[in-house]
C-alpha cells in the first residue's frame, strides 16, 4: 500500500516535470503536507487528552494514600468567593492535569496552520488571498518562534507585506511561489530546535498508558494460567497486542519526519529546476509515520472507554 503511494506521487512529479518550463504545480504536495500535519494534530490532541485522563486517576490513586497532601490551590488558599480559581494540587502538581504536553500540542497546532496557509498560498488566485494566507503563515513563524526562545521571529512580517502590494496578475505564480518560499525559509530557522526540543519528551504521552497496558497484559496472563480458553487466550492476545502498538509508537519519529520533509520543501521552493519526487516521497513517509502512531494513540481512548 504504501508502495503504491510513493508510485502515485511519483507519477504526479514526473508529469509536473513534463509541463514543460514552467514551475511544477506544488497544490498537491502542499495539499498532501497539510493533510497529514492535521492528522499529527488531531492524534496527539487525542492522546494527550487520554493520557492525562489516565494521570489522573494514578494521581487520584496516590491522593487516597495520602489525602492530607491534596491542597486547594498550588500553595492552598484557592476555592473561597474572593479567590480566582478552585483546583486541587497534590505534590505541587494539579490532581487533575489538562494536559501532558502543552508545549507540542501548540507546535502542533502552529505548524497545522503554517501548512493550512502554505495549501492556500498554493491556491490563491488573487493579491488579497495570497497576502491573508501569508499573514496566517507569519503567525504560524512567529509563535513557534516564540515557543522556542521566547521571542517572535524578526522582520518576517515586513517582506510578505511587501510582496502582497506586487501586481497580481501576469505576475501571480512569481508572487504565490515567492511568498511560499519565504514563509518556508522563516520557518526552517525555527523549525529545527522546535522539532529536537520538544520531540522527545512527547513520549510522556506513552509513560502512563504503556505502565497500565503493561499491567493489563500481566493480568491476562494470569487469568489465561489460572482458567485456560478460548476466551482468555483472546483477551490475552488483544492485551499483548495493544501493548505492542504501544512499544512500538514512536512520537519522536513523527517531529524528525516533519523536520526532513520541510527541508524538502525548502529545497523545491529555492530550485524551480527540481522535481517533486522526493517531496512526495518524504510526504508519503511522514503519512505513513503519522499513521503508525495514530493507531497507537486510539488505544489511548479505547482504554479508557
Amino acid at each position: 500500500m504504501r508502495r503504491a503511494g510513493v508510485m502515485r506521487w511519483v507519477r504526479l512529479a514526473l508529469f509536473a516535470g513534463l509541463a514543460g518550463c514552467a514551475a511544477p504545480d506544488l497544490g498537491a504536495p502542499l495539499t498532501a503536507f497539510s493533510d497529514s500535519i492535521g492528522k499529527a494534530e488531531t492524534a496527539f490532541a487525542k492522546a494527550d487528552q487520554a493520557g492525562a485522563a489516565r494521570e489522573t486517576q494514578l494521581r487520584i490513586e496516590s491522593a487516597v494514600a495520602v489525602p492530607n497532601l491534596v491542597m486547594r490551590g498550588k500553595s492552598g488558599g484557592e476555592c473561597r468567593t474572593s479567590s480566582l480559581a478552585c483546583t486541587l494540587w497534590l505534590d505541587g502538581e494539579p490532581l487533575r492535569p489538562a494536559t501532558l504536553v502543552p508545549k507540542q500540542r501548540i507546535l502542533l497546532r502552529e505548524l497545522a496552520n503554517y501548512a493550512e496557509a502554505l495549501k492556500q498560498l498554493a491556491a490563491a488566485d488573487s493579491a488579497g488571498k495570497v497576502k491573508a494566507a501569508a499573514d496566517k503563515a507569519t503567525l504560524a513563524v512567529t509563535g513557534i518562534a516564540t515557543l522556542v526562545s521566547g521571542a517572535p521571529a524578526a522582520g518576517f512580517a515586513a517582506p510578505i507585506a511587501q510582496l502582497a502590494t506586487w501586481i497580481y496578475g501576469r505576475y501571480q505564480d512569481n508572487l504565490k511561489r515567492s511568498a511560499m518560499r519565504h514563509a518556508a525559509d522563516e520557518m526552517a530557522k525555527v523549525l529545527p530546535d522546535a522539532t529536537e526540543k520538544f520531540a522527545t519528551t512527547t513520549r510522556l504521552l506513552l509513560l502512563p498508558e504503556r505502565a497500565a497496558a503493561q499491567e493489563e497484559v500481566s493480568r491476562a496472563a494470569d487469568e489465561f494460567r489460572r482458567k485456560p480458553s478460548a476466551a482468555a487466550a483472546t483477551a490475552y492476545l488483544d492485551k499483548a497486542g495493544r501493548m505492542d502498538a504501544l512499544l512500538k509508537a514512536d512520537p519522536d519519529a513523527v517531529f524528525r519526519q516533519i523536520n526532513e520533509t520541510h527541508k524538502e520543501l525548502v529545497r523545491v521552493l529555492n530550485d524551480r529546476d527540481l522535481s517533486l519526487a522526493e517531496l512526495f516521497q518524504r510526504i508519503d513517509k511522514l503519512g505513513a509515520d503519522i499513521e503508525t502512531l495514530a493507531k497507537a494513540f486510539e488505544a489511548f481512548d479505547k482504554a479508557a472507554g
